[in-house]
């Protein structure tokens, strides 16, 4: 009899081998899958001794990825971030005859760990770990399941602390002082309402808070260059929400990146580090941490970019020309019912604003347009004076027919009519 490696499918661990011939074939054949630690024998120390799918009969052992993880849990192996390193054969029993498969496997089972941010911050309910929110994970070599990070608002008063997981019971670390951590320690306090960038490592036990920004930095950036510490407030972007920036800027052709602070890191990987962003791809490809540069800006021109890391293990960016904005609709007086093509311009005033003065229809509806058909950048109306560009409804025209001034800010995410 000979086993095989295990194979993943989707959210299933699935151990395989061939069937073995019994002397008797009167008698059926069942199979014990083994799993033992690497370094120990079969004859002791037996983390998992199980038959197999179907009752015993199948030459097929299959776990979810939670039952086989639990159990590792269940024997010790109860660190997420390390590798479990194990070693697995089958055992064939036919009446009163036993014999183990001709080779053991080795088995390296990486697990994935889920660090959330959870506490009073929360709305509508408060410290509740089934809607935490999921932190960065960092993917650099050697900090894998260790270092997570979050670019979020905050409100004053806020308290949170970091949980593996999503229930009560597993480990949450709170503040042991002086940035250290310890599970079950102290709640972290916000005495400040703002936009914060929070970094824990959970091999080391140290965490950081700091302000949680975004800007452009590099050859191709006007008025800054390759100089961090000019990137604030001149080419900064706006914070959308929880892992999301925009940002419009004017740039020439050349290099560019993205940065989180007003200096270099200084290749710590520290939990206070800056962060830059570079990517290999064009528009909508994967970002990577702290090393190289975006693909080039090949012409000058104002551009409309996005850092988006609402996919935690997706962090991406979006890259377009910013070269107009119109107002469409049916509550803009004189002008075709929502025909991108025949609808006013407003005038760019810099730092992503755009102002228009039109007449205004009462009771009617419209939305902004980056371009003059539709299938362009769009924004809607994400409520109390707040735009979003990933789905909402239209904007209402106020209660009076009139003229008005409306302004669209993209960078901090607003519009007002007056």
């Amino acid at each position: 009899m000979w086993s095989w490696i295990p194979l993943l499918i989707l959210n299933k661990l699935i151990f395989k081998w061939q069937k073995s011939v019994p002397a008797n074939v009167n008698n059926p054949v069942y199979y014990q899958l083994q799993i033992v630690n690497e370094n120990a024998s079969f004859g002791d120390g037996l983390i998992l001794n199980i038959e197999s799918d179907n009752a015993g009969i199948d030459t097929v052992k299959t776990f979810t990825h939670k039952a086989f993880s639990d159990s590792l849990i269940a024997h010790g192996f109860d660190d997420l971030s390390k590798i479990a390193q194990l070693k697995w054969r089958v055992v064939a029993t036919s009446g009163n005859f036993n014999l183990p498969s001709n080779y053991s496997n080795i088995l390296y089972i990486v697990r994935e760990v889920k660090m959330y941010l959870v506490g009073s911050f929360q709305t509508p309910t408060q410290w509740d770990p089934p809607t935490a929110i999921r932190m960065i994970p960092d993917t650099r070599a050697g900090l894998l399941n260790n270092m997570f990070y979050a670019y979020i608002f905050m409100p004053a008063g806020a308290q949170f602390k970091f949980l593996q997981g999503q229930a009560w019971g597993l480990p949450d670390y709170g503040d042991a002082g002086g940035g250290s951590l310890s599970n079950g320690g102290n709640n972290f306090n916000i005495a400040v309402a703002g936009f914060y960038r929070i970094s824990m490592n959970k091999a080391t036990l140290k965490y950081d808070i700091r302000a949680g920004r975004m800007g452009f930095v590099g050859a191709a950036v006007n008025n800054v260059g390759w100089n961090p510490g000019a990137v604030f407030p001149t080419a900064a972007m706006g914070a959308q929400g929880t892992n999301k920036f925009l940002g419009v800027h004017d740039f020439t052709a050349g290099e560019w990146k993205m940065i989180d602070s007003d200096a270099w890191d200084n290749g710590s990987q520290l939990p206070d580090e800056t962060r830059s962003y570079s990517s290999a791809g064009p528009s909508g490809s994967k970002l990577n941490v702290n090393s190289g540069n975006m693909p080039n800006i090949n012409s000058a021109g104002r551009y409309r970019i996005i850092w988006n890391g609402t996919d935690v293990k997706n962090v991406q960016y979006e890259l377009m020309p910013a070269d107009e904005m119109r107002i469409v609709g049916d509550g803009i007086q004189g002008v075709p019912n929502w025909d991108p093509g025949a609808s006013p311009q407003l005038a760019y005033q810099g730092n992503g604003q755009w102002k228009i003065i039109c007449t205004l229809i009462a009771g009617k509806q419209y939305k902004f347009l980056a371009g003059n058909a539709w299938g362009a950048f769009d924004y809607e109306s994400a409520g109390g004076g707040k735009i979003k560009y990933d789905g909402g409804d239209n904007f209402s025209t106020p209660g009076v027919t009139g003229l008005y001034t409306v302004t669209l800010d993209e960078v901090n995410g607003t519009i007002t009519v007056m």
